[in-house]
């Protein structure tokens, strides 16, 4: 074989190495489409709830319904008697729509399961809320005063099963009143007056008739996740002012208060811990909970809480759920010094909008008067549902 033959046969197999190595750089590059994802039989069921969507339509951009239910079974081993029943802890409905691109309307209403309710005791939301960006939310009409992270967290995804008994001693619930709120990077912001006569549940003046006092609550958030390197790593600060009346419903305990959180993530790890304080001329309360989690996997997590609070002249008062359910409880429960584990397993079906939880809490009460003590434990068990 010549030496000329030789060349042409290896220059056309540099060529053809060439054009295939060319032809594979080209074929990496080319991009690979994405599989659609396959929508869940928990997907198909929720999607149901959505009466309508459609973000090109200049009127009317979405419109679905709203609810949630939360049943539990509670019992309760004390030294001031035992208690066990099912408890329908939550039962509401409503109607949610996006109007005209930057407004929201919402109306949703609670109803009483258990024995001797009714199906509608009347409405814990309806409002109007004007959101031109995200920076700023104007809100009017029957809402959540956020004051505190435990109470201002949805009880839709609450880790535990009740909120701290500090927040529970303030009295505090929906109300009717104007609220200003949004976020800017990593800072967020609420204020809001509040009016705190609620009216009956049902009744003509549903929704109160502003003769009561009036509220004031402020509260800003930043998230330092930028210093300290976590997933989050929010600081955050409330304020309330009730200035009361004979006609209140609610917030009637205490003249003002303060509220200090820190909210911390990374991984599978999460914690939050608050201090909460009320002044008023009954006495004043302070106290603080600690509650630690640990996502096992992406469906099951264990959650801890310690509390404590304390008070004069017994202003502190016993859980509703289960503590002043105690038979032999006199005094309403009250005391000077509370203290609380609790430890839980939270199981997610489809995130926070079907879960089951169970846990168990030990909780002392002291300081009372005579059989206002109180020393148990309450175990529960329950599903947690929302759409």
């Amino acid at each position: 074989m010549s030496k000329n033959t030789l060349g042409t046969i290896a220059a056309t197999l540099a060529t053809l190495t060439l054009s295939a190595s060319a032809g594979t750089v080209t074929a990496s590059k080319a991009p690979v489409p994405e599989a659609p994802k396959e929508e869940s039989t928990f997907d198909k069921i929720w999607s149901l709830a959505t009466l309508y969507k459609n973000k090109e339509n200049p009127v009317i951009q979405k419109l679905a319904f709203t609810g949630r239910y939360h049943g539990q079974y509670g019992w309760l081993d004390s030294d001031q008697g035992n208690s066990d029943d099912w408890d329908n802890r939550r039962f509401r409905l409503g109607l949610n729509a996006q109007l005209f691109q930057d407004f929201e309307v919402k109306a949703e209403m609670f109803g009483d399961l258990n024995s001797g309710g009714d199906f509608y005791e009347g409405f814990t939301e309806v409002f109007l809320a004007w959101k031109p960006d995200d920076a700023f939310n104007l809100t009017v009409g029957k809402q959540k005063p956020r004051f505190s992270l435990d109470w201002s967290t949805t009880s839709r995804e609450i880790l535990t099963f009740e909120r701290n008994i500090m927040i529970n001693n303030f009295g505090i619930d929906y109300e009717t009143g104007v609220s200003v709120s949004g976020k800017v990077g990593n800072f967020s912001y609420f204020t809001g007056f509040f009016n705190n006569d609620v009216g009956s549940p049902g009744g003509e003046s549903e929704f109160g008739d502003l003769g009561g006092g009036f509220s004031y609550v402020a509260s800003a958030s930043y998230d330092l996740k930028d210093v300290t390197g976590l997933e989050k790593t929010v600081l955050r600060g409330d304020f309330l002012h009730s200035e009361h009346d004979g006609e209140d419903d609610l917030l009637t305990k205490f003249d003002n208060g303060l509220a200090a959180s820190v909210a911390l993530k990374q991984g599978r790890l999460g914690l939050t811990a608050e201090t909460v304080y009320g002044e008023g001329d009954k006495g004043d309360l302070w106290g603080f909970y600690l509650t630690p989690s640990w996502d096992i996997t992406k469906k099951l997590q264990v959650v801890a809480r310690y509390t404590y609070a304390q008070s004069g002249d017994d202003v502190l008062r016993a859980q509703s759920r289960y503590e002043r359910r105690a038979p032999d409880l006199t005094d309403g429960g009250n005391g000077d010094t509370y203290n609380a584990g609790y430890l839980g397993i939270n199981y997610f079906l489809y995130g926070h909008k079907l879960k089951l939880m169970t846990g168990v809490e030990f909780s002392n009460m002291d300081g009372g008067s005579d059989g206002g003590d109180f020393d148990g434990v309450t175990g529960l068990a329950g599903v947690r549902i929302y759409w």
